[in-house]
């Protein structure tokens, strides 16, 4: 993965998760094409959290890539990444949500344009 700011990340997670958001919000229904985009943001949030140390709940502590028959942390630590990973991916799904109801009105009016012609 290229160099990166823990903003950017985050960013980048919100950007995997508005497309099944819009989906939900336009359509009000979703499908399972998001599927990658899901995965990938849980992998970018997972990576922030147990590699490269950017969780304040966590702490500036960078787990090596685990290996599912040794992992180097313990089972109380592990609940404490997975309560991580899942309060951040909220956070990032809460963020699209808002940005997909924020610019509605703009999507609509893109979508016309697209459709006029």
């Amino acid at each position: 993965m290229p160099l990166k700011t823990q903003h950017e990340l985050i960013n980048k997670a919100v950007c995997c998760l508005a497309g099944r958001t819009a989906e939900k919000h336009f359509k009000g229904f979703v499908t399972n094409s998001g599927d990658k985009d899901l995965k990938r943001a849980k992998r970018i949030i997972n990576f922030m959290v147990a590699k490269f140390g950017m969780s304040t709940t966590i702490g500036k502590i960078g787990f090596p890539d685990v290996d599912y028959m040794r992992k180097p942390y313990s089972e109380d630590m592990e609940a404490k990444i997975d309560k991580e990973v899942r309060r951040l991916y909220q956070e990032c799904h809460d963020a699209a949500e808002k940005l997909i109801i924020e610019r509605a009105a703009m999507v609509e009016s893109l979508k016309q344009l697209i459709m006029e012609k």
